[in-house]
């Protein structure tokens, strides 16, 4: 009986020998693989025969020894990464190319405010950069856009926007891809044309000589552009 306990145990030995005897085969996986900046990644681990060490480098400046790491990109691009897993038998390396796919988010500027006489049109001038370069206007109104997706778009104000006096465009990023929506808006004011008022008597000489030179004048009349 004794010696077949000892041959039991000589046999589980040998066996957690063997198994420790094996390297190391790097594996990893991760939440995620693409996203918009800042992108934060939870990396695991997933080596075979128990690694006892690890060796990452994310590929954009960091590394960690840690077995499931986490590794903010702040800046876009395409990120390379490599794990080394080591145990008492060696080490196995792990490099995966373009693993990590980092898009700007989107950024979109509907252009300044402006001041259009009743019976005008806005002739806008919008911007749309980052991770995008497209866009689409909408109003707070019930005007129209000449071409909605256009960065410039020409607005038609209703007579309900003039009656009301302003109107609010708002621009609105589009083809995102991972990231958000970007938006922003504009005020546009309608201002109403100006009725000339009456104009005040001429003055200068009335009976003129012929072949003078004579010099007659008038007052500035309140909302008059020529005379």
């Amino acid at each position: 009986m004794k010696i077949k306990q000892t041959l039991l145990i000589c046999l589980a030995l040998a066996a957690g020998k063997t198994a420790f005897a094996q390297a190391p085969v790097a594996n990893f996986g991760s939440d995620v693989t693409s996203g918009c900046a800042p992108l934060t990644v939870s990396f695991i681990d997933s080596s075979l025969n128990t690694p006892l060490a690890w060796d990452w480098d994310f590929g954009d400046g960091n590394i960690s020894p840690l077995q499931n790491p986490v590794n903010t990109y702040a800046s876009t691009g395409t990120y390379s990464v490599m794990l080394i897993a080591t145990n008492g038998s060696g080490s196995d390396t792990l490099y995966v190319a373009s693993y990590i796919t980092v898009t700007a988010p989107a950024a979109a500027n509907a252009g300044a405010d402006q001041i259009i006489c009743s019976g005008s049109n806005a002739s806008l001038n919008g911007s749309v950069t980052g991770g995008s370069t497209t866009g689409v206007w909408t109003t707070s109104g019930t005007g129209t856009f000449n071409d909605s997706s256009l960065l410039n778009a020409v607005y038609t104000p209703s007579p309900t926007d003039t009656t009301f006096g302003t109107v609010t465009l708002m621009l609105t990023s589009t083809n995102n891809g991972p990231c958000p929506a970007s938006a922003d808006t504009m005020i546009v004011t309608i201002s109403p044309t100006a009725i000339p008022g009456t104009p005040a008597p001429i003055s200068g000489p009335s009976s003129p000589c012929i072949g003078t030179t004579q010099t007659y004048s008038i007052a500035a009349v309140a909302g008059a552009t020529s005379y």
